[in-house]
C-alpha cells in the first residue's frame, strides 16, 4: 500500500499537504511565534555565573488561555516523511498512515499559558539550583582544605574516575564533611600519594634495569634463562582457531626474548612430577632472534627448536 499519496479518511486536504482538523469546542488563540525568555549565555572564563531570572513568556495573557502553534516535529504539515508502516486513528483527523505522531496528524500543538509559565519557572529553578550546587561544593571544599590541606587533591579533576574521590566529591555537593570524613579522606589521599610514589620508583627501576641490559643478538642463537611470564594469544594462522601460548624469557646474559612456548616445554612441565609452572622455570632452546626497534635489548624469536626444561638454579648450584 503506497503511503505517499494517501489522504486520511474523513479529512479534507488543504494547500501544502496539510490536514484541516475539526473545530474544537474551546476557543483557540493563534498567536504565531511569541518570543520566550532570553537565553542565558555562558559567562566568560573566570567570571561569576549569571543566575537565571524568571520572565513571563506570555505577559498580559490569562493562565486559562490556550496557545496554538505549529507542531515543531512536522513543521505544521501534520505529515511524517520518514519510512515507516504504522497508522493510527484520531477523532479529529481519522485514519492516518503518514501522520506525525507529535501532533497526531493535526499539524498543531496547543498548551495552556499557565503550563508554559510553570515550565519556565522549573527551567529557571533548575538553572539556579545548578549554580547553588557548585557554590555549595566550593564552600564546603574550601572549609575541608582549611582543616586538612591534603584534601586539595579533590580539586584535581584529572583523577575524577577514581571511585573514592567521587565519593567525597558527592558528599561535598550535599554538605560539609564531618571531622571523621575529612580524616578518612586525608588518609585515603596519603595512601594515593604513597602508591603514586611507589609506582614512579618501580618505573624508574624498570627504566634503569632496561638501560643496563645488553643488546640482544641478531640471527640464530641459543637462549638459556628463566621464563618471566606466559600468555595465551589468538592463533590467526590456524583454520580451526584456538590460541597459542607465548612466553617471555630473560636470558642469563641479560636480554629478554618473546617466543612461542614449544609443546615440548609444556609437556615437560606437566610430566616433571613437581609443583612447577612454565613461568618461573629455566629453559633452553634455539631460535632466530630479531631485536625490537623500540628496545634493542628485547628480541622476537621465531622457529624455536631443541627446547628443553632445565632444573632449577638452586638445584644446579647444589649439584656443583
Amino acid at each position: 500500500m503506497s503511503s505517499q499519496s494517501r489522504q486520511p479518511a474523513g479529512a479534507a486536504a488543504s494547500t501544502g499537504g496539510q490536514f484541516r482538523s475539526t473545530e474544537h469546542a474551546e476557543p483557540d488563540i493563534a498567536l504565531g511565534a511569541v518570543p520566550g525568555p532570553e537565553p542565558v549565555t555562558e559567562p566568560p572564563a573566570g567570571a561569576e555565573p549569571v543566575r537565571a531570572v524568571y520572565r513571563d513568556p506570555y505577559p498580559d495573557r490569562k493562565g486559562s488561555e490556550r496557545i496554538v502553534e505549529d507542531c515543531g516535529k512536522c513543521a505544521g504539515t501534520g505529515l511524517y516523511t520518514g519510512p515507516y508502516g504504522h497508522s493510527f486513528y484520531t477523532p479529529a483527523v481519522g485514519a492516518v498512515d503518514t501522520g506525525c505522531f507529535g501532533c497526531m496528524g493535526t499539524g498543531k500543538h496547543s498548551f495552556l499559558v499557565s503550563s508554559a509559565r510553570e515550565r519556565e519557572r522549573r527551567r529557571v529553578g533548575r538553572a539556579n539550583e545548578s549554580i547553588d550546587r557548585v557554590d555549595r561544593f566550593n564552600e564546603n571544599l574550601a572549609a575541608a582544605v582549611a582543616a586538612h590541606p591534603s584534601l586539595a587533591l579533590l580539586q584535581d579533576w584529572e583523577i575524577a574516575s577514581m571511585a573514592w574521590v567521587d565519593q567525597y566529591r558527592t558528599k561535598l555537593f550535599a554538605g560539609p564533611l564531618s571531622e571523621d570524613q575529612m580524616s578518612a579522606a586525608a588518609k585515603a589521599i596519603d595512601r594515593y600519594h604513597a602508591t603514586q610514589r611507589a609506582e614512579l620508583e618501580r618505573e624508574a627501576a624498570r627504566e634503569a634495569e632496561r638501560a643496563a641490559r645488553p643488546p640482544a643478538p641478531v640471527g640464530p642463537a641459543t637462549i638459556e634463562g628463566v621464563v618471566i611470564s606466559t600468555k595465551f594469544v589468538d592463533n590467526s594462522f590456524s583454520y580451526s582457531g584456538g590460541s597459542t601460548m607465548k612466553m617471555r624469557v630473560k636470558d642469563d646474559r641479560g636480554f629478554e626474548v618473546w617466543s612461542t612456548a614449544p609443546a615440548t616445554l609444556r609437556d615437560a612441565v606437566r610430566n616433571s612430577g613437581r609443583d612447577q609452572y612454565l613461568a618461573g622455570s629455566r629453559v633452553r632452546f634455539n631460535a632466530t632472534l630479531k631485536p625490537s626497534h623500540d628496545d634493542p635489548s628485547f628480541a622476537f624469536a621465531s622457529r624455536p627448536t631443541k627446547a628443553e626444561l632445565l632444573p632449577p638454579q638452586d638445584t644446579e648450584d647444589d649439584a656443583a
